[in-house]
């Protein structure tokens, strides 16, 4: 036909790709050039960008043989760099310079501290040097981001910047080992570091984003001693002394998911020796969080509390901006019926609405909001909430905290209570205010995300709880009784089936964990399930679960509750002892730990050994356990191997009597931060 003689006779049609194909597959002078460009000194960012941009589209439309050239050039650049940078941290370490000093003296505590760098004049090419390397691997990253295929061809070659790695972990760990000598936190918080130090940890954090996905890794700096990739740091030592004291095995923490094997396992590695001199530069400049350094959170217990409620803060001011929640949200109540009358004013409104700026009008009282009757109104609804009249919350076991009512449904508006309740919590996150309110560690778990337990069942149930570590620590083969439950619906019981046809399925030696993960399921989530759905639905409405997921659940409680101010003093004065006397030595020490501990870490404390960082108004002599009016007590034990445990249900801290302060401090203040995460609550 004439129409195929036509398409025939044309000329083949030639894409644009096939054209930048051609021309760069033809110019390896030109690859060189561009990479050549980024090792300039005097390189401005424009230039870099431009560069950078004409790299990623010869990766998006050349042959991988080009794409693999020109990575390897690239790699080949940031290994002359990354050697320079190595002779200079060696150069470092042998004029024995950056050490802590103020004014050429050893500093203290009390003085402003800096990291002093012998000839400052010379300082500023040497930190040229690592905002270059900084920028080729920016570069490098920028590239590899258009084509994994070349990435992973040219990460064979990668390996050679070990030597930099080693260097940079080295230079570090010889200021964070300084840093460790203050006492005093807020006296590390205010050090300066050589100009240097930012960019080559973000080279590091930049590198290993990079490669985090990729099949092949690069070997670990760390020490040589074998690595689980799937354990958290300390983990066994955590799990273990729990185990033997019967307190909770190790959970993991409510991070994102990290994939990449060996890779993150050296990631992880990095950050954990380096936790305390990454905290102080995050301290320094949030938004690091979310650029450079953005791969600490995925290990977000290595990033302090406060650190991460800046950033929380800082995502909320975005969000402000970007929306536009300009408008005001008025809350018209009656002091004497606030529950009701704010559930009403924020029941027809959309969740848009109440991210505005509150305007809290009390009826029939004087005052113009500035600020002042908002945060009353969130403390006074706060405390309404557990009215026992409305059925929507039950006390703990030690009647401190509170956690859904089972039998709420006695309201026939209870799950509007609830959604109402999640809108309120999550109001007072947004709008950066403090409620009057403390939750079980359990509940605290679902607004995370993260499931409960067996252990949670303790704050609930104590006798309950002590029943399932008998369970699982003797035979059960003899004892009747099966995979199901019974419940109380409103004065009528029924049995549950925690399985199918489980009440005939007998619990044996074999499958008794089994049981206790389904019983703890049953009583800590499916027997509130409508309950903490309803809350979450409101909750999440407000501040959506992926602000909150850095956070762990003692965390959450210090962001909704507020930092409380603990009385050290106080707390002495209120404290038992059981083997041991004030003037014994452990005592001695364990107090000069406490005394020399700063805001965050009293609060951890408290919470470790009661369950909340709450402080009872009346002060530690009106501590509240199972059992009415308990005072905090230590108790002594034997085996110095293990970390100290709590008991919360009884406000009792089980102390062995270790042999020096060293080693007391040290697994004191392990078992608070792992306690804290998770670990170290019997």
């Amino acid at each position: 036909s004439s129409s195929s003689s036509s398409s025939s006779s044309s000329p083949p049609v030639t894409s644009k790709a096939d054209c930048y194909s051609e021309m760069f597959v033809a110019s390896p002078q030109l690859l060189s050039g561009l990479v050549q460009v980024l090792e300039w000194q005097d390189c401005s960012e424009s230039t870099r960008h431009h560069a950078v941009n004409i790299m990623r589209s010869v990766c998006s439309f050349c042959s991988p043989d080009t794409q693999t050239t020109l990575l390897a050039d690239l790699l080949q650049s940031t290994q002359r760099v990354a050697a320079a940078v190595v002779n200079h941290l060696q150069k470092c370490e042998d004029d024995q310079v950056n050490q802590v000093s103020v004014g050429g003296a050893a500093a203290t505590d009390a003085e402003a501290v800096a990291f002093r760098s012998e000839g400052r004049p010379a300082e500023a090419p040497n930190n040229k040097l690592g905002i270059l390397l900084h920028r080729l691997i920016q570069s490098y990253a920028a590239v590899t981001s258009n084509s994994k295929q070349a990435a992973v061809a040219a990460r064979g070659k990668a390996t050679t910047l070990d030597p930099l790695w080693h260097a940079i972990n080295g230079y570090l760990l010889r200021m964070n080992t300084q840093l460790e000598a203050f006492k005093d936190p807020k006296a590390a918080s205010s050090v300066t570091f050589p100009p240097i130090v930012l960019p080559l940890v973000e080279s590091f954090f930049m590198f290993h984003s990079i490669h985090s996905d990729l099949a092949n890794d690069p070997p670990s700096f760390a020490d040589p001693e074998p690595t689980n990739p799937t354990a958290e740091p300390q983990q066994p030592e955590a799990a273990k002394a729990n185990d033997e004291s019967g307190g909770p095995a190790a959970t993991a923490e409510p991070s994102s998911p990290v994939s990449g094997g060996k890779d993150s396992t050296v990631s992880m590695q990095f950050i954990e020796k380096n936790r305390r001199l990454l905290n102080v530069l995050v301290s320094s400049n949030i938004s690091l969080l979310g650029t450079s350094l953005a791969l600490l959170m995925k290990y977000p217990r290595y990033v302090d509390f406060e650190n991460k409620r800046l950033w929380f803060r800082e995502q909320i001011r975005r969000e402000q901006e970007s929306q536009g929640y300009g408008h005001s949200c008025r809350i018209h109540v009656r002091r004497a019926n606030v529950f009701q009358d704010s559930f009403f004013n924020l029941n027809s409104r959309q969740a848009e609405e109440l991210k505005g700026r509150l305007r809290v009008v009390f009826k029939r009282e004087e005052g113009v909001d500035a600020g002042g009757l908002t945060r009353e109104w969130f403390l006074v609804l706060s405390k309404e909430m557990f009215d026992p009249n409305y059925a929507l919350f039950i006390p703990s076991a030690e009647g401190m905290t509170y956690q859904p009512n089972g039998l709420s449904s006695i309201n026939s508006v209870h799950l509007n209570y609830f959604k109402f309740v999640g809108r309120v919590v999550g109001m007072a996150l947004f709008h950066d205010a403090h409620l009057d309110c403390y939750f079980t560690r359990s509940f605290y778990k679902h607004m995370l995300g993260i499931t409960p337990t067996y252990h949670d069942i303790e704050s609930i149930s104590p006798d309950y709880y002590k029943q399932l570590v008998w369970a699982l620590e003797n035979d059960v083969d003899d004892l009747e009784f099966t995979f199901s439950t019974e419940a109380d619906d409103l004065g009528k019981r029924e049995v549950i089936d925690l399985k199918p046809d489980g009440r005939n399925v007998p619990v044996t030696n074999e499958n008794k964990q089994e049981f206790v993960t389904l019983i703890t399921d049953y009583k800590m989530t499916k027997a509130i399930k409508d309950q903490i759905d309803a809350f979450l639905g409101g909750f999440y409405e407000i501040v959506p679960r992926r602000l909150i997921s850095i956070f762990n659940e003692h965390e959450l409680e210090l962001l909704i509750s507020g930092m409380p101010d603990v009385n050290i003093e106080d707390l002495k004065a209120n404290t038992e002892y059981v083997g041991y006397t004030s003037a014994s030595a452990v005592i001695i020490w364990f107090w000069q730990v406490i005394d020399a501990m700063n805001r965050e870490e009293k609060s951890m404390l408290v919470q470790f050994i009661t369950g909340s960082s709450k402080v009872p108004l009346g002060g530690f002599k009106d501590l509240q356990g199972m059992h009415g009016t308990q005072k905090f007590n230590i108790h002594r034990t034997a085996d110095t191997s293990r970390l100290p445990s709590a008991h919360t249900c009884f406000n009792q801290l089980d102390l062995p009597e270790y042999n020096t302060f060293d080693q007391l401090k040290d697994m004191l203040m392990k078992a608070v931060t792992m306690g804290h995460l998770g670990f170290g609550f019997v």
